[in-house]
């Protein structure tokens, strides 16, 4: 064979492993129709172990490209009502784990485990859920690609317990709370951090780079959610105001003469013409 067809085929082959092996690699998860798992927040293993697994995080920060100082597992399991999300957060040191009781969509100084999903897959919006070792919910949506507005509050449920392994977390999420397209098998694009607060570090399931940093985008996936149909996403929530007068003939009465009662009406539109979350 002549030398310049060899060298050719060496070239060829030399730009075919640079573009393999340059390749950002994607991680997939199945997730696992199920009976119900109860919410309880005592991770039966029963329950969770044959949901499909996400596992294996990467650091950002502090030590970017590095594996987790701390083993992470997420198992994810549905039926038609409500995505399931069991998390197990193991920790050497069990005593060290760190949790300021705040407010909704505060964690302040704690450990943190979130939850990002693309419902759409289109690489811009998604929704996330996250929680603290003593259950404070944080939740949101994303827009443009990495972009957060945490003024959103979905209707989800969590219950978390610590361990002597570390701590877990159990989310019940309606699919109601989410937009979705209407067909029979969705993926979705789907991310999931854990914090570490006494180690500032900060790791991902899907790797996050520094350059990067955090994109719907660079998601990983999670796959082979069949039957389930968007719902209006409607909450009803009532309220009642109180309201006190004094005149100048009338003692001080709190009869509500000044309140009223209303209904407040929430509801989230849900289309299959594209788009996701604007």
């Amino acid at each position: 064979m002549d030398k310049k067809i060899y060298a050719f085929i060496a070239m060829a082959l030399l730009l075919f492993a640079n573009l393999a092996f340059g390749q950002k690699q994607f991680k997939t998860v199945k997730a696992v129709a199920t009976r119900t798992p109860v919410i309880d927040g005592k991770f039966i293993d029963e329950e969770w172990i044959y949901g499909g697994l996400a596992t294996e995080f990467i650091q950002v920060e502090p030590k970017e490209g590095v594996p987790a100082s701390e083993k992470t597992e997420a198992y994810f399991l549905y039926d038609k009502e409500n995505l399931y999300v069991g998390v197990k957060c193991f920790d050497s040191e069990p005593d060290k784990i760190m949790s300021e009781i705040s407010g909704r969509d505060n964690e302040g100084a704690s450990d943190f485990i979130a939850l990002a999903f693309d419902t759409f897959n289109d690489d811009r919006n998604g929704y996330f859920f996250g929680t603290t070792p003593d259950g404070t919910k944080i939740d949101g949506k994303i827009f443009n690609d990495g972009e957060t507005d945490g003024s959103w509050d979905g209707v989800w449920y969590v219950e978390t317990a610590r361990t002597d392994y570390g701590w877990i977390a159990e989310f019940r999420i309606p699919f109601t709370t989410f937009t979705f397209p209407e067909k029979e098998v969705n993926t979705w694009g789907m991310n999931i951090l854990r914090q570490i607060e006494r180690k500032k570090e900060e790791s991902f399931w899907q790797e996050v780079t520094r350059d990067d940093g955090f994109k719907v985008s660079n998601f990983g996936n999670l796959e082979d959610i069949r039957g389930i149909k968007p719902g209006m996403n409607l909450q009803l929530l009532p309220y009642l105001t109180s309201g006190a007068k004094k005149d100048r003939v009338s003692p001080l009465t709190n009869n509500n003469q000044n309140g009223f009662t209303g209904l407040d009406i929430r509801y989230g539109l849900t289309s299959n013409l594209g788009g996701g979350i604007k």
